[in-house]
């Protein structure tokens, strides 16, 4: 895999140029194949583990988004199963755009095409009207909290019953010690025996936003597996997704995760 050195002669930029319009046309003008792939594992695996936890009565009232980006789609297969969901990330331009979304500000992102796509996933949610429902359970139960910096040791923002975190600490750092560092920084948040889900870039040394390019650490999966091990996560389930069709972005896979959080 290329990174961005290679590409344009000089080290990927880091977050002080990130532009989340430029983010949002990147990757979300259309359900693009890693997300796609992405929603159906939320919805075939993720959903039922959350679920499973409701059963059992390990809690999922609270469910805490780490580095949140400018998005809201991921909640969308999820809002359901939870009675409050807080979304955070280091870029305050990130959650503007979350804000907008959420206040139904017409010169917000357009994410119906995702809600379509989730939708389509559900069982008995193929019927005229449920998008919408998706995207109004999304805006019911979310709040967005306070930026957060997971390279720096912060005050806790919520105390999660559920931690989800979306190419976040893998799209932040090219330093896989510090992709530890923040991913266990990501769960300090998350009760002892409370629900972990997760996605990742994999293989990535550096991925595209707009014309500009940032750093990623080059996850394999033995790092991903020690990193969760670091953040105390106990994984149930972890796989490897091709997606070949992101390869000009500048990845090929994705890794995603379901795990819980050690006592």
């Amino acid at each position: 895999m290329s990174c961005a050195s290679a590409r344009t002669g000089r080290p990927p930029p880091r977050f002080g140029s990130f532009s989340p319009h430029d983010y949002l046309a990147t990757y979300y003008r259309e359900v693009q194949q890693d997300e796609r792939l992405l929603m159906a594992w939320l919805v075939a695996e993720g959903r039922p583990f959350l679920r499973s936890f409701a059963e059992r009565g390990c809690g999922t009232q609270t469910l805490l988004d780490v580095g949140c980006g400018p998005t809201i789609h991921h909640l969308l297969p999820l809002a359901d199963l939870v009675d409050r969901a807080v979304v955070t990330d280091l870029v305050p331009g990130n959650l503007d755009e979350v804000l907008r979304w959420l206040r139904a500000d017409p010169t917000a992102h357009d994410w119906a095409p995702f809600a379509l796509e989730c939708a389509d996933l559900l069982p008995g949610d193929r019927r005229t009207g449920a998008p919408g429902r998706l995207e109004d359970r999304v805006r019911l139960v979310t709040e967005v909290g306070p930026t957060l910096d997971l390279t720096a040791v912060e005050p806790y923002v919520v105390w999660a019953d559920v931690v989800t975190t979306f190419f976040c600490p893998c799209s932040a750092t090219d330093d896989l010690g510090q992709f530890a560092a923040m991913l266990r920084r990501a769960t300090d948040r998350l009760r002892p025996g409370g629900a972990f889900l997760g996605s990742f870039l994999g293989g990535c040394e550096a991925y595209r936003v707009g014309p500009e390019w940032f750093p990623s650490p080059g996850l394999s999966v033995v790092d991903l597996i020690a990193a969760l091990d670091h953040a105390a996560i106990d994984v149930d389930t972890l796989a490897r997704i091709p997606t070949g069709a992101m390869e000009p972005d500048g990845f090929d896979h994705i890794y995603v995760a379901a795990g819980r959080k050690r006592p």
